[in-house]
């Protein structure tokens, strides 16, 4: 039969193992933010230089917007040239989200020519397909002969 240790013992009592859950909580939390980790695309503000260059897309978007940001990446692994007006920062950004009727952000404008409204990726690319295709298309003139 085994011994049982003396009841006047020195030896302390067993917590309960609560630290090896909250272990287990934080390796979860780690674990999900690095799963979703996307790292920041820094927005690109328009300037007068660059609007001067007539970027392929100019967004109205804020700093909290996820689509914006989503936008941002893509333009980015994409190499869309594109600036950004935040309408919350910028008075030249607040001026065109207003005067376009606003309705939620982003805004792009593609080409100069084409709205989009919200972000999305085959709408982005067939915007830029039909800019692109006017912009290149030689602008032909009546000879009158």
């Amino acid at each position: 039969m085994p011994e049982t240790p003396p009841a006047n013992s020195n030896r302390p009592a067993r917590k309960p193992r609560r630290i090896n859950s909250l272990y287990l909580f934080i390796a979860l939390l780690l674990g999900l933010y690095f799963i979703n980790y996307r790292p920041d695309i820094p927005s690109v503000a328009c300037t007068d230089d660059i609007i001067a260059t007539q970027p392929d897309v100019v967004m109205l978007g804020a700093v909290w917007c996820p689509y914006c940001a989503s936008a941002r990446r893509y333009f980015h692994s994409e190499n869309i040239d594109y600036c950004e007006y935040d309408i919350e920062r910028t008075e030249k950004g607040k001026r065109m989200y207003s005067d376009m009727g606003g309705g939620g952000i982003p805004i792009l404008i593609v080409g100069g020519k084409y709205r989009i409204n919200g972000f999305d990726e085959r709408t982005i690319d067939r915007a830029l397909a039909l800019a692109r295709e006017e912009s290149a298309s030689p602008q032909t003139e009546s000879d009158g002969d």
